[in-house]
């Protein structure tokens, strides 16, 4: 390569550009390095770690029959907590987009928000109602009731120490088929 500006760059500079990339970076093994960096990482006081709780959540939506993309997002919906805990939703969402459906982009996305539904007695919901006007904005959105229903059949109902919880490599073909790999095996 002989540009200087991204500019001056010629087509078969980025052609090239592209196809190294390609070699040299993985999505799903990028999003599944984020994910193994919450195996060491409590959730700060749930009874069970982030790793533990994202592999429970997926293999809840493996067993519901869920189509391949929400497993993967169900598995990687809280991967981005370590390096965005306050947007960890967003920063998940847009690194399965490209992979995923339109739904199940916005259901991760948009998981944060509705899953205080689910926080009754946490003690920034002392107000009544507070949780309710907090979803207010979204709830008219046609994904709503389907992030809802991710947020208490998935994500709220994954932290159980003691359920029977799949390894990551029961999820191979999910991964394989969603980011597109032909061979995709976990370490």
């Amino acid at each position: 390569m002989t540009f200087l500006r991204m500019r001056d760059a010629t087509r078969e500079e980025w052609v090239e550009i592209e196809r190294l990339e390609a070699e040299l970076y993985d999505p799903a093994e990028g999003a599944l390095a984020l994910l193994d960096t919450l195996r060491e990482s409590p959730l700060a006081g749930h009874p069970v770690n982030g790793y533990e709780h994202s592999l429970q959540a997926a293999t809840r939506a493996l067993r519901a029959g869920e189509p391949d993309d929400m497993i993967v997002a169900c598995l990687l919906h809280d991967s981005a907590v370590g390096i965005a805990p306050a947007n960890h939703g967003q920063v998940a969402a847009e690194m399965l987009r490209p992979y995923v459906s339109e739904e199940t982009y916005w259901v991760v996305k948009h998981h944060g928000i509705v899953q205080k539904l689910q926080m009754v007695n946490h003690p920034c919901w002392g107000e009544a109602g507070a949780a309710e006007a907090a979803v207010a904005p979204i709830r008219s959105h046609p994904f709503f009731a389907r992030t809802r229903q991710f947020c208490d059949d998935y994500d709220g109902a994954s932290f159980d120490p003691a359920y029977d919880t799949l390894p990551l490599e029961a999820f191979a073909g999910q991964i394989e088929r969603v980011f597109g790999r032909e061979a995709f095996r976990p370490a």
